[in-house]
């Protein structure tokens, strides 16, 4: 006698408890999810209407003082910036006589050294409502004293750091931090010194926004597809089925398989689905529209799309990996598990849950799609569908594949995202966004979801809305066990490039930055999984003002775990070129004269230390400068105070004499003239040092 399915022998177990079982979830319920209808359906695709994109590098800007702008205020949000989208703006300020509040955040973490204070000196403030998503870059080059530059969110009585920097170049500083389109930022700028500099200390300071992404194009897929399937096996992605295009301009389905190698980046055809899995279709492809999971060596595709408007096969069709063979079912077992209720639909999400050897299958569509070309809006058939089943895997002539059905969702939808979630101390399967029908029978999109708690086989959680509500997107979970959603189509039809993550512990989807934006470009139907920690999306297709078009390419999108939600402190930016500044100060040996040139507009400052060991004098010879030239030096002590200076006029020499005891010693050779901004004269200049 067959045993009994594991899934069910775990409820039963757990029914007696159930009602003495108490969680703490965020946000519980069964009320049907807001909704917002259904403007545009992309209808139909083009042939030979595919899409080669070639990413473009974006290089970092370099940010020069800008004058005549607006003075920073003197208290947090009393002066507003505007930052143009792909430009920059910025002030000049003379902040001598600017003041400290208590309510001034705390900036000790990031300063260098021991500052006089953690809250700095002359703090300056500006409000900054991002006009776009990307990289703020905040910048004090040609400030005359040591700036310290902080990015907030939040409001100004309760201010969060995004992130800080202490000196970039020289003594200036640069701060990033990625913003969102619409939010609210303050940029403060502190004193590291409590003196302010003989005749005043003047701010200048340079704001700009750019995009860097993190997604990166690899390469082109071995056949352009959408509403395909995509599934990570070891260091493989399997693509599966899907639309593509024929001769003549009409929709085909795909029967084809490959495989791509995320270690060798090469693509390898593998067998096509057989016949079974959308054959009985008049285009004899394979499924389309259809979801698919790897479970235990196998992929699994319950069933899909065959080719006629309200046509759907429940063949439910298995890849060995182990042996690169199909099965239209099980090994030796065809069509063992029926359809459950005899009536396949398409437009699913499936999840695995290997504790059980099976996987979930949620939702899904019946009937014609609504909005169909040549039918009536919406076609009288359509039916979103509200099923929770499971299908507990098999194997053998003795031991088949099962269906079971599960407590349904509280909102039927199709089109929509699931995976696995652990909240608490419980497994859930969650489903968000999708399509579902509205009161007026018209379709609608989704805004929320709702998680099933494998446990109690009930659905407890109702998660926030959204940011961008979609159709169509593609989800993956990383290995940082978050749940990612990216791309889509919006209520409008248009392609989503915003990529949102679930936040288990408030129960709300955060949006990411616009380093994570699927935008090049964004698309519906994207497929893919995480490998190697990098996300590995292949196809979809993009809705443009003609139509859709197909994408071809396979990315990877590598995140960034250590700055997905928590604040950044940065003493020196990565990238920064050594001998720009105190942290990368390049060694001088005593007695060993150097020679250096300024190479770029953006090259002004050079850092040098020397360690004495004992009281006494050094000498510090600046020499050779070049002809229309002005080169300045200057020397500190190892907590940053400013012990002489040389400022002689022009290209004469700079000699200085320093007593002092036992220290690190800092050089700054300041390119005075040529200004930054201009090319440097290319003659190297000379510098000498001797000390005890």
């Amino acid at each position: 006698m067959r045993k009994q399915l594991l899934l069910i022998t775990f409820l039963l177990l757990l029914t007696a408890a159930l009602a003495a079982a108490q969680e703490s979830e965020p946000g519980t319920g069964t009320a049907v999810p807001d909704s917002i209808p259904l403007d545009h359906w992309p209808t139909e695709l083009f042939s030979d209407n595919w899409l080669s994109v070639e990413l473009e590098a974006v290089d970092e800007p370099t940010f020069l003082p800008v004058d005549n702008f607006l003075p920073a205020g003197n208290t947090c949000g009393a002066v507003t910036i505007d930052v143009p989208i792909n430009g920059e703006a910025g002030g000049q300020t003379n902040v001598s006589n600017y003041t400290v509040a208590a309510t001034d955040p705390n900036l000790g973490s990031c300063m260098w050294g021991s500052p006089p204070s953690q809250q700095g000196h002359r703090t300056a403030w500006y409000r900054l409502v991002a006009p776009a998503s990307g990289l703020l870059i905040v910048d004090s080059g040609g400030s005359n004293y040591d700036t310290v530059i902080a990015i907030h969110t939040g409001s100004c009585d309760s201010p969060v750091r995004l992130s800080c920097n202490d000196d970039y170049i020289g003594l200036t500083s640069r701060a990033t931090a990625n913003v969102v389109q619409g939010q609210v930022y303050h940029i403060e700028v502190v004193d590291w010194r409590q003196e302010a500099p003989s005749g005043g200390a003047h701010l200048k300071l340079t704001a700009g926004i750019v995009s860097i992404s993190q997604w990166e194009q690899i390469g082109l897929m071995a056949s352009a597809r959408t509403r395909h399937i995509a599934v990570a096996v070891d260091h493989y992605l399997y693509v599966i089925g899907g639309q593509a295009y024929d001769t003549s301009g009409g929709v085909t389905r795909i029967r084809d398989m490959s495989r791509f190698n995320t270690r060798t980046q090469t693509w390898e055809t593998m067998p096509s689905m057989p016949h079974v899995c959308g054959g009985e279709g008049p285009d004899s492809g394979g499924y389309s529209n259809t979801t698919g999971v790897y479970l235990n060596g196998r992929i699994y595709i319950p069933a899909g799309f065959v080719g006629e408007i309200n046509t759907y096969s429940g063949a439910h069709c298995m890849f060995d990996t182990t042996t690169n063979l199909w099965y239209p079912n099980q090994p030796n077992v065809p069509l063992d598990a029926p359809w459950p209720g005899g009536e396949p639909y398409a437009w699913s999400s499936a999840v695995a849950f290997p504790n059980f050897n099976g996987y979930f299958l949620t939702g899904g569509l019946s009937g014609a799609m609504p909005l169909t070309p040549g039918l009536p809006s919406p076609p009288p058939d359509w039916q979103p569908r509200n099923e929770m089943l499971f299908y507990e895997a098999g194997g053998t002539v003795n031991n088949p594949g099962q269906w079971s059905t599960l407590a349904p969702m509280s909102t039927a939808r199709f089109a929509h995202t699931a995976a696995y979630q652990r909240i608490g101390a419980n497994d859930y399967v969650c489903v968000v966004g999708g399509l579902t029908k509205n009161i007026d029978n018209q379709p609608a999109v989704l805004t929320s979801g709702q998680c099933y708690n494998v446990n109690t086989n009930s659905w407890t959680i109702t998660t926030g809305p959204l940011n961008i509500p979609r159709y169509n997107a593609g989800s993956a979970v990383g290995p940082d066990g978050r749940w990612y959603v990216f791309g889509g189509s919006a209520a409008d039809g248009s392609s989503v490039a915003l990529t949102e993550v679930y936040d288990k512990d408030s129960g709300n989807w955060i949006a990411l930055d616009s380093r994570y934006d699927l935008d090049e470009p964004p698309r519906a139907w994207p497929r893919g999984d995480f490998i190697g920690g990098s996300l590995w999306i292949t196809g979809g297709d993009w809705q443009t003002f003609g139509g859709p078009r197909v994408i071809n390419l396979i990315e990877r999108m590598f995140v960034l775990h250590h700055d997905l939600f928590l604040p950044i402190t940065m003493k020196a930016l990565d990238g920064t070129r050594p001998g720009q500044t105190i942290i990368s100060a390049l060694l001088i040996q005593s007695g060993q004269g150097q020679a250096h040139a300024f190479n770029s507009a953006s090259d002004y400052i050079h850092v040098f230390y020397y360690d004495t060991t004992a009281f006494g004098t050094t000498s510090v010879h600046l020499s050779n400068i070049p002809l229309g030239s002005d080169y300045n030096l200057h020397v500190y002590h190892s907590n940053k105070g400013r012990i002489a200076s040389g400022l002689n006029v022009g290209n004469h020499d700079e000699y200085l004499g320093i007593v002092g005891v036992a220290d690190r010693y800092y050089i700054f050779v300041e390119r005075v003239f040529p200004p930054p901004g201009a090319d440097p004269h290319p003659q190297p200049y000379h510098l000498h040092v001797n000390h005890p």
